[in-house]
């Protein structure tokens, strides 16, 4: 064990598949776990089929499985069922994602599995949890962006919400339960026992947006922004997101922008008047940022086809 392999002789058995759980077990793997890959017969993982396929991946299930050692069992037989309770013995950690019901009905349920080792650290990754009305729903990234209200503080020029296409829902997931797991692993060392850890989709979802939730309730139902302006401006080449956070900020801005009574009107003196007037601060800053290119080094973007 050390910093640069932290998790080194842990044991893990990984069951899940898609995307949150192997990518949390993949981060295990990297920070030094053994961590072994069981996929059904055939197919596998379905992240295997999930976009373009590079030989028997695609871009997701490479991404989520690095470092891993791998086997493919019948779950269904009893002659599979076998072959991961062998691979059980010992194990530290042990991640499944099936649709709540199923692994007990398979048998590895957590009451089977920490029977035989009481030590282990059970993770189990869901939609909607394993609890409650929704319980039972198949789910994934795009479902919980929609569910949860997220594609709707995505909206376009547009002003159709839209899904943010880097699965952030999945990655969140995958964060938190292997924040989950370094936790309960650092507690394990003065425990007799493991214990049983819950991760969904939508607790991942619903926390990425707790900020936006508690401001859109304090704010009578809209967030403000934190400055202005803010967002992203078309420029004569290219795109560029600006934040004018604080008066400095927006002073620093009128000056780059070559607009000085912008800096002077009463009506954006203080960053709550810049709030309450923004459609009159948008109305001047749009079209002068049009008219010039972004400076240099500023990150500017082709603009989209």
């Amino acid at each position: 064990m050390s910093y640069d392999a932290p998790f080194a002789g842990l044991k893990v058995v990984d069951l899940s598949q898609g995307i949150a759980g192997p990518y949390c077990a993949m981060l295990l793997a990297q920070h030094g776990a053994d961590v072994i890959k069981v996929e059904g017969i055939g197919e596998g993982d379905w992240a295997r089929a999930l976009g373009v396929r590079h030989g028997p991946h695609t871009a997701f299930s490479i991404i989520g499985n690095m470092g891993k050692r791998s086997l493919s069992v019948d779950l269904k037989s009893a002659a599979g069922k076998e072959v991961v309770w062998r691979l059980l013995k010992g194990a530290d950690v042990f991640l499944e994602g099936f649709r709540p019901g199923v692994i007990k009905r398979l048998g590895f349920d957590y009451a089977s599995v920490a029977a035989r080792e009481p030590r282990i650290l059970y993770l189990s990754i869901s939609g909607f949890g394993q609890t409650g009305p929704l319980a039972e729903r198949p789910a994934m990234d795009p479902v919980l962006q929609a569910y949860t209200g997220l594609m709707n503080e995505n909206r376009g020029e547009d002003g159709i919400p839209h899904r943010v296409p880097v699965i952030v829902v999945d990655m969140s997931t995958a964060l938190y339960a292997f924040q989950a797991l370094s936790a309960a692993l650092y507690a394990r060392r003065d425990e007799t026992r493991g214990r049983y850890l819950d991760v969904s989709l939508m607790q991942a979802a619903t926390n990425l947006q707790s900020i936006r939730l508690m401001a859109n309730h304090l704010e009578g139902g809209t967030m403000k922004p934190g400055g202005a302006p803010a967002g992203v401006f078309q420029t004569a080449d290219g795109w560029m997101s600006i934040l004018a956070m604080n008066d400095r900020d927006y002073r620093a801005l009128c000056a780059a922008m070559e607009m000085p009574a912008l800096a002077d009107d009463p009506r954006f003196a203080q960053p709550m008047l810049r709030l309450e007037n923004d459609a009159a601060l948008y109305a001047s800053c749009g079209p002068r940022s049009r008219r010039a290119p972004a400076p240099s080094g500023a990150g500017a973007s082709p603009p989209p086809s």
